[in-house]
């Protein structure tokens, strides 16, 4: 489940990252931001894939947060009923 949100989160990321600049910062580039720091050089980050892969993407990550939050309410559920015995 853990990485199902994760990979949900991740692509909602991506979408919305695609249209800023993106910086890569530190002295081993291993820090990035979407503000100019020192010794940072720009990222490409553009979105090779089509608008049909992109809908596609994002349909697949919204039904994965919706099961991710169905699980999170019937674990919470179980817990509920685990304490009250």
């Amino acid at each position: 489940m853990k990485c199902l949100l994760v990979a949900s989160l991740g692509l909602a990321v991506l979408s919305a990252v695609q249209a800023q600049t993106v910086w890569r910062c530190g002295a081993d580039g291993s820090r990035y931001a979407d503000s100019p720091c020192d010794g940072g050089q720009v990222v490409a980050v553009a979105d090779s894939r089509s608008p049909e892969q992109v809908r596609a993407a994002q349909a697949l990550a919204a039904r994965e947060q919706r099961v991710a939050a169905q699980w999170v309410s019937e674990r919470e559920q179980r817990e509920r009923v685990a304490l009250a015995r």
